[in-house]
This record gives C-alpha cells, structure tokens and sequence, in this order.
C-alpha cells in the first residue's frame, strides 16, 4: 500500500505522477514484467481541458438559448464539457434555469456535475464545484432546495435526505455568518 498526504492544487498532479511512477516501479521489481517507465499524469489534460481554444464551443449554447454571461460561466468552468451540459439541455428544457438569480450557473450544471463529477452533498456541488457560496451574497442559500432536488432525482435520494441536504446547506451558510462578525 502507498500513501501520499499534504500537498496543494498546484501541485497535486506532479504528486500524482510521482506515486504512479513509484508504484510502477515497485510493481516491475516485484513482478519481474516491463511496466511504462514514466506516467503522464502531470500532463494528460483535465476533463474539459483538451482544447486551448474554447471559441468553437460558443455557439452550441448559443443557440440553445443560453444567456451570455453563462456561455461564458460554462466554458470558463467546463471547458470542452460545456457540450455535454448542451446534450443534457437538449434532452430537458427546464435545466436553462438559474440556480440563483445573481448567478450565471445553470441546473444542468447540477445534473451533469452528479453524473460526472460526483459530489455527494449539496455543499460539495455549492462550495467546491461551482463557488457559488463565495459569489453571491447569500451564499447560494437561495438555490440549495433545488440543487437538493436535481441531486436527489439524479442519486435516487430519499425526500426526506433531499429535505436533510438543504437544511444541512442553510446550517453551512448560517454558520459562516457567525465567523464573519
């Protein structure tokens, strides 16, 4: 077993190539076979990272509907993903709406962040995938029933757990306000 522990987000894949390519080496002497002898985890692009010009995927949303201040929201966070959000706009309307009328982000965010990138609570979607506790002044409070709701359709949540995740959410916000005096 590795353990690796510490590090930053700059330099968490240069951590990450660095254990891949140990235990590539640990594997070879143990199991005597040729392995790759370097990884590129370091370099291999994010999800949505494969293209440095994001000006072809403008239109798609456009064209969709979609405001441009979100176009621009979606490609600054998703990048080449931004058409997978498309497909799932396509398949249901009703995702175009806002999550929080200060906000550009969208509810097909949610789906596609739960399918894709799997937070498993309403604060990890609100604070660590789309920020919207740091960009509005509520601090997304207003848009946590519903992000509850897209979730819970998307995990096969229970109405009481979608109810227990947007008050969990509230407890969040509420507490921050008490550090913020």
């Amino acid at each position: 077993m590795l353990s690796i522990v510490g590090g930053k987000l700059t330099t968490y894949r240069i951590m990450a190539r660095d254990v891949v390519n140990h235990a590539v080496r640990r594997l070879s002497e143990l199991d005597g076979t040729r392995h790759p002898s370097r990884a590129d985890t370091d370099k291999e692009p994010l999800p949505g990272g494969e293209a440095q010009d994001l000006q072809p995927f403008q239109q798609a949303p456009r064209d969709l509907g979609v405001s441009s201040d979100t176009v621009e929201h979606l490609l600054r966070h998703y990048g080449t993903e931004t058409a997978a959000i498309c497909n799932l706009i396509r398949d249901d309307r009703t995702l175009l709406r806002r999550l929080h009328q200060d906000h550009p982000a969208i509810e097909a965010e949610v789906v596609h962040s739960t399918r894709r990138e799997l937070p498993q609570h309403v604060h990890d979607f609100l604070i660590r995938r789309i920020h919207l506790f740091y960009e509005v002044r509520d601090r997304g409070a207003a848009a946590a029933p519903r992000v509850a709701a897209l979730m819970g359709a998307e995990l096969g949540w229970a109405p009481d757990r979608i109810a227990d995740e947007a008050k969990h959410y509230a407890d969040v916000v509420a507490a921050s306000a008490l550090h913020d005096h």
